[in-house]
Parts: C-alpha cells; sequence; structure tokens
C-alpha cells in the first residue's frame, strides 16, 4: 500500500475536504493492502506519522466535515492498487 506520513512536506495539510479514490477507468480502486488499512480504501490521520485521530474511508466522501474531518488530514495510507 501507498503512504503519505507527513502531507505538510507536499502541501497538502489542513486542504483536505474531501476524498475519492480513482483508478485508471475512474472507479473506485482495489488490490492489495496491508495492516490497518482497507484493502479497497485508505485511512486519513489528524497528525503526521498515522497518529491521532484516524477515519477509514471505503467510498467517496463529498464533504470530510459530514464526518468531522474537514481539512484535519496530516497523514494518509492508501490500500492496495
Amino acid at each position: 500500500y501507498n503512504t503519505e506520513d507527513n502531507l505538510r512536506t507536499s502541501g497538502w495539510d489542513n486542504r483536505i475536504s474531501s476524498v475519492r479514490r480513482v483508478r485508471d477507468d475512474g472507479g473506485w480502486g482495489g488490490g492489495g493492502g496491508g495492516g490497518n488499512v482497507p484493502r479497497d480504501g485508505l485511512v486519513l490521520y489528524d497528525r503526521p506519522g498515522f497518529g491521532g485521530n484516524r477515519r477509514v474511508v471505503r467510498g467517496a466522501i463529498r464533504d470530510l466535515q459530514l464526518v468531522g474531518f474537514n481539512d484535519d488530514t496530516r497523514s494518509v495510507q492508501l490500500g492496495g492498487q
């Protein structure tokens, strides 16, 4: 699986307000996985290094404010591709 342990380094911390995982064909991803990351989804964390509160995402979320996580993502783990 893919990870980004500190979104600040790429300029994405405090900026993510919606999520949708896509494949080349535009569909929701799938594939391998590891640890506590769902094979068909991703995990958002509110602290760098995969710490703090987390939200498991298995489908599109148009507005992360609806799940109490708007602009809070600091690190992310992505299930297999």
